[in-house]
Order: C-alpha cells, then sequence, then structure tokens
C-alpha cells in the first residue's frame, strides 16, 4: 500500500540538517534547521508532513555556511576555526549518501514571504539565511529522519512532475513534488501529520 505525501527536494546538508539536526558538539541536542527557503513555486497553503529528499550534489557555498553555523552554536561567533570548516566537509560529505534518495519527513508549520516573528529566531541567528534571498520561507518540524541512505529513490516515488518519458528532474528542483511512498517507509507519526494534498495533473 502506497501512501502519498508532498515533496520537496533539497540540498542534502540541509535536508539532513531538517531531518537529522546537525551535531556540533559532545553532550548537545543537535541543531536542526527549521527554515528553508523557496523560490515563488515554494508558496503554499498546504501544512502537514513532507518527504524530504537530498539533491544531486552539494556547493562549496553549502560547506561554507554549514561551517558557519558550526561557529555559531560552538561560541556564538562567526569567527571561524580549521576545526569547523573541516566538520563541515566532513558532514556535506557524509549526507551525500542520500542524494536523491529519501532523507526524513518535516511538518511544514508555516509558509510566508519573510522570517517574521512566527520564525525561529535562533536559526536566523545562526546564519542558516543570512544573505539568502528568497520568495517563500517554509518554516518545518522534524519528524523522522533515516539512518540508512537505503531508502527510496526520488525517480522511483516521484508521481506529480513526470512525463512519459523523461522525468523531468529540472521541475523536481524547482517547487513542490507528488511522491507515493511504501507503507513501511512511513512511520505512523509521520502518517498522523499528513494532510490532504492535491492530486498531480497528467501531462501529455
Amino acid at each position: 500500500m502506497a501512501v502519498e505525501v508532498p515533496a520537496l527536494i533539497v540540498h542534502t546538508p540541509f535536508a539532513a540538517a531538517l531531518t537529522q539536526g546537525l551535531p556540533y558538539a559532545t553532550g548537545k541536542p543537535p541543531a536542526f534547521k527549521t527554515v528553508e527557503l523557496r523560490g515563488v513555486r515554494g508558496k503554499t497553503k498546504y501544512r502537514g508532513a513532507v518527504a524530504l529528499f537530498g539533491s544531486a550534489a552539494y556547493h562549496t557555498e553549502d560547506e561554507a555556511r554549514i561551517a558557519i553555523v558550526l561557529a555559531w552554536y560552538r561560541r556564538q561567533s562567526i569567527k571561524l576555526l580549521p576545526g569547523d570548516f573541516r566538520d563541515a566537509q566532513i558532514w556535506c560529505r557524509y549526507t551525500s549518501a542520500w542524494r536523491y534518495r529519501l532523507i526524513g519527513f518535516a511538518k511544514l508549520t508555516a509558509c510566508g514571504t519573510s522570517a517574521g516573528p512566527d520564525f525561529d529566531g535562533t536559526w536566523l541567528a545562526a546564519m542558516w539565511l543570512e544573505g539568502c534571498q528568497a520568495d517563500s520561507f517554509l518554516k518545518f518540524k522534524a519528524l523522522h529522519a533515516f539512518d540508512s541512505a537505503d531508502t527510496i529513490a526520488f525517480d522511483k516515488a516521484c508521481t506529480g512532475c513526470q512525463r512519459t518519458p523523461p522525468h523531468n528532474t529540472q521541475a523536481c528542483h524547482a517547487g513542490w513534488q507528488t511522491v507515493n511512498l511504501p507503507d513501511h517507509l512511513v512511520p505512523a507519526d509521520v502518517k498522523k501529520e499528513v494532510r490532504p494534498w492535491p492530486k498531480p495533473q497528467s501531462r501529455k
């Protein structure tokens, strides 16, 4: 039995931060990313569970941003130390295992055109959004993360962005998609948070 869920493709280091949380110090709980930036296509009235997939690759800018976040959480500073860069690289390489694979689930709780007072100020201060331009600010709360990348590939699950053939990868990255996931991959607590989602229109 398949479970239909809205989905987003996110750069793997940030998709993992949204679901697993970014480890920054021994004995401390991980730092969870709570805001995702999107363009015009990211705007939605949906509130509920979302399946997050990693993108194909990450950029050096991703490593730099992760390093800044590590520095902020470790020392309340944006002055970077060699350990911040090293750990950022390790994190990015670790999360790349989920490229185009299901990495976890998060609950979309708000969507706005700016990061207003209903968004987590800690993350803004931690530089997750520093210097970023966006039309949509999506607020998330982590629901479930997979320990292994042995989940499901995006092109095996996506039903909302495919032509027959080929698969429209560019459209997948641009905005919201729909996926049908095997029942065993969707935990019970995630199923409770899935809300009605527009059916994908057929394309000819």
